[in-house]
């Protein structure tokens, strides 16, 4: 990603962080060998989730390290639990911001609880 679009990818994020609840959420399909769980947010009613840091990464300056939690998905989604328990997010509010992302690219129908 070059520099002018990383500005605006960040810019959208810390609006995101902003103004929509969050979580951390550890994708079944982000493990990285020799790293574990490579951690991910995602925000109510966007789609998709954002994966941490950079990956591949070099250490470079204009780079930002990934967070990896494991070494097992069970240890990597119990520390995502714990974390957003810090943060005021209990399981049942994550898997309903996670379950608002998964539709949030499709049309709505009727209304939301």
């Amino acid at each position: 990603m070059n520099e002018p679009t990383q500005k605006v990818a960040r810019k959208h994020i810390d609006e995101l962080f902003a103004q929509r609840r969050w979580c951390f959420y550890i994708p079944a399909d982000s493990y990285v060998e020799g790293r574990g769980w490579r951690v991910s947010i995602v925000f109510e009613d966007e789609a998709g989730h954002f994966p941490t840091g950079n990956w591949p990464y070099d250490g470079s300056a204009s780079q930002k390290a990934p967070w990896f939690w494991g070494p097992s998905y069970e240890d990597a989604v119990a520390m995502a639990t714990e974390q957003n328990e810090k943060i005021g997010v209990d399981a049942m509010r994550a898997a309903k911001i996670v379950a608002a992302s998964m539709g949030a690219d499709k049309p709505r129908r009727g209304r939301r609880p």
